[in-house]
């Protein structure tokens, strides 16, 4: 970790660490603040935590929920944090298409807040998708794995290369998703989890090697990633466990 980032992550340590509206993190660290000594906060312990006893800063927002097994979570994200994601790459005519609507809500707002106007592809419906996304002339894809094998069609008679096409979600099978590497300028593949947002990337390879986004801090311990994300958020991202396995993921300087 550079100087910078260990500088700033010791700034919003003790702010958040100095607010009484964040429970969630006085009752895990208790008083302490020096990050190298900080417990992990393990997924279990952030969605068991009310929105309320985890929101650090009030900003203009959108709460999206999402459900990862049986537990439904409520995640908000302020606009402004939302347009510093890494998403995708900044073109004219993007397309979000992804399984799950309040992530699609979410990156289309992404694109909205960088001066983009997305095309958002029907879920349930992937021939109305391609077909909205062949009459718009779309010239990039933020999508998942899943959601990229359903829009596979599009590309059977597209008669240009996209701009780029960026995969999200915490993990990939890359025998599965390699195929449409014909089809854009750049694949990129890019680590997300619906409560941290993004934190890697990778160029899609067979062995892909994934580097830290800018901001973000990846250690393993034990078998799993745990992030720091450098920024300011509604729920601050502080030595989080995000339960990827370390085993899958090739993480640079990690």
């Amino acid at each position: 970790m550079n100087d910078t980032l260990h500088e700033s992550l010791r700034v919003l340590i003790n702010e958040v660490g100095s607010n009484q509206l964040a429970d969630i993190y006085h009752t895990v660290w208790g008083e302490r603040r020096a990050l190298d000594v900080l417990p992990v906060i393990s997924r279990d312990e952030l969605f068991g935590s009310p929105l309320a006893s985890r929101r650090y800063k009030s900003a203009s927002s959108l709460v999206k929920i999402f459900h990862v097994g049986e537990k439904t979570f409520l995640s908000e994200w302020a606009y402004e944090d939302v347009a510093r994601e890494q998403f995708g790459t900044e073109t004219k005519r993007p397309m979000v298409y992804l399984s799950d609507n309040a992530e699609s809500i979410e990156k289309s707002m992404w694109c909205y807040e960088r001066g983009m106007v997305p095309l958002i592809g029907e879920v349930h419906n992937p021939a109305a998708a391609v077909a909205m996304a062949k009459k718009y002339q779309i010239d990039s894809l933020i999508t998942d794995e899943l959601s990229l094998e359903r829009f596979r069609p599009f590309f059977g008679d597209c008669p240009y290369t996209l701009t780029s096409i960026s995969i999200i979600g915490p993990q990939f099978t890359i025998a599965r998703i390699q195929w449409v590497l014909p089809y854009a300028k750049e694949v990129r593949l890019v680590l997300t989890l619906p409560e941290t947002g993004a934190f890697a990337r990778a160029k899609l390879e067979v062995n892909p090697v994934f580097s830290p986004l800018p901001r973000c801090d990846i250690e393993t311990v034990g078998e799993t990633l745990v992030l720091t994300k450098q920024d300011s958020l509604v729920t601050p991202i502080i030595r989080y466990d995000t339960a990827i396995s370390s085993k899958s993921v090739r993480i640079q300087n990690a």
